[in-house]
């Protein structure tokens, strides 16, 4: 790939329908029977492939067939192994086989796939694209990222108020015009109060995607610097959606520019996942944020401080807000590729909408402030006045006509995770109390069983892989004494224990 002209033929993309597309596809057959060398170790066989791909900053892996059994694993990494992913597991597997993973820093990448003695010939990792990123893949740390350089980082006191909220943005990684692209969202919290795992975004990031695609979405949570320019990036991902609901409007055409998705997977609690509300009333709001990944980017945040604006995007009438954006004591924050679908947020922590699209850009910041505006699809647009489907639909099942709805950390007060989703198989913990060191046993071999063990402030401690086994022994003896919530989760199924340690 010649890094010049896929970037201009990317911004050229990015100049006509607003999608920020960083790489480009290179269409592959690689797979275990054809590719890498395989070498015997001990308790199974190790499979091993390099790819390069001369001069990308980075690479996206996407699959048509991935298998992993119980009892194997695979891990991703660069060669000087300072990005690395992993490990994949049979909890990985989707439905259907198609699968991705996640963008790594570099022109090569390596694949290490451990296969046990007694799942020989079980595991499938067919390779059908690599994905050539010649743009927006910085991913070293403590260094500025692809974004202009006007924009807040969140976690500088910009973001203060928005603490909750930040914790529900999402980086995506999409599929469109022969390569990936980045677009932003939230997860978004519904009147029946699950926690179901929603995040919404723009149509325009997937209307030119084929629907096997969604299973090879990327999902990337609390990516951004830990301090206001500088710090760990902090991020855990979630590959695989389905779409629930759109705004049948071609991306805003003749609608507010909607998509609704539904993660493969319920979100791990050490994530710190925030479900955030919402505002469909609507009444016009007086000032506020959006929270987003510009140009992929770690999470910033533009600041408005002057009403938003009732206005037409395309050809609906009412269907869009319009945002001039306020210089702060450490930036001007604006919106670029890649923030399309953040959500903007009312005074009081709502989301009011998700991004359009717009022509903010550093450079047009003036004396008096920014002139460019941008544009955001309405949620009360959303609502019930597009096309296509009605949100309405599926942030109120539980019929109650609420037009604001708030925010909720995990556990919502309706999750199954402790009450309805119990693991039909016994499970059994012992002894308890313990001194540290205790079993967990099942009454049977399962092939998707993984475990988490929280201590009593929630931050993790331990977890493992327990699929193909009928019995784990753990050792805790280095932390504290006091109460533990051991979690056991096969699919939806979840059953939490307590034990203590003397």
């Amino acid at each position: 790939v010649d890094n010049a002209s896929a970037l201009e033929e990317a911004e050229k993309i990015e100049a006509e329908s607003g999608f920020y597309r960083f790489s480009k596809h290179i269409p592959v057959s690689l797979n275990l029977g054809n590719s890498g060398t395989w070498t015997e170790v001990p308790g199974g066989m190790l499979w091993r492939l390099k790819i390069r791909s001369v001069n990308a900053l980075g690479t996206v892996l996407y699959y048509d067939k991935f298998t992993i059994p119980a009892g194997g694993y695979m891990h991703i990494y660069n060669e000087d192994r300072t990005d690395k992913i992993g490990a994949f597991t049979v909890n990985n597997n989707p439905e259907g086989g198609k699968y991705a993973t996640g963008l790594i820093k570099g022109e090569a990448v390596i694949l290490e796939y451990f296969e046990p003695s007694d799942k020989i010939g079980k595991g499938e990792i067919s390779l059908e694209t690599v994905s050539h990123a010649f743009r927006g893949a910085d991913l070293v740390e403590n260094e500025r990222g692809s974004s202009q350089d006007c924009q807040v980082d969140i976690n500088c006191p910009e973001g203060d108020n928005w603490r909750d909220q930040q914790r529900g943005i999402v980086r995506i990684i999409v599929q469109s015009f022969g390569g990936s692209g980045f677009c932003s969202g939230s997860l978004v919290n519904n009147t029946g109060e699950d926690c179901a795992p929603y995040v919404l975004s723009a149509f325009h990031c997937g209307t030119s995607s084929n629907t096997n695609h969604f299973n090879q979405y990327i999902f990337y949570f609390n990516y951004a610097f830990n301090g206001c320019g500088s710090g760990l990036i902090s991020s855990g991902s979630i590959t695989g959606c389905a779409k629930l609901a759109d705004s049948g409007d071609g991306g805003g055409n003749n609608g507010s520019d909607f998509m609704l998705m539904e993660l493969n997977q319920l979100i791990p609690w050490n994530y710190n996942p925030y479900f955030n509300g919402w505002n469909a009333s609507g009444a016009t709001p007086q000032s506020g944020v959006s929270i987003h990944h510009p140009s992929g980017d770690k999470m910033k945040i533009s600041t408005y401080t002057l009403n938003l604006v009732n206005t037409t995007w395309g050809g609906a009438s009412g269907s869009h807000w319009r945002v001039i954006w306020a210089g702060t004591a450490n930036g001007h924050g604006v919106t670029e590729g890649g923030s399309s679908g953040s959500p903007i947020f009312d005074e009081n922590g709502y989301i009011v909408g998700q991004l359009t699209g717009g022509s903010s850009y550093c450079n047009s910041v003036q004396p008096g402030g920014q002139t460019s505006p941008d544009f955001y699809g309405k949620m009360s647009y959303n609502w019930s006045s597009n096309p296509g489907d009605n949100l309405e639909d599926f942030l109120d099942p539980a019929g109650t006509g609420d037009q604001t709805f708030d925010g909720s950390n995990l556990p919502c007060p309706n999750y199954t995770d402790v009450t309805d989703r119990i693991l039909s198989e016994d499970l059994t913990i012992f002894p308890n109390p313990s001194d540290g060191q205790f079993t967990v046993e099942v009454s049977f071999i399962m092939d998707d069983l993984y475990m988490e063990i929280f201590d009593a402030a929630g931050k993790l401690v331990y977890e493992k892989d327990l699929a193909g086994y009928l019995r784990a022994n753990i050792d805790l003896t280095d932390q504290k004494s006091g109460l533990y919530m051991v979690r056991v989760r096969s699919g939806n199924k979840v059953r939490t224990e307590r034990i203590i340690i003397r």
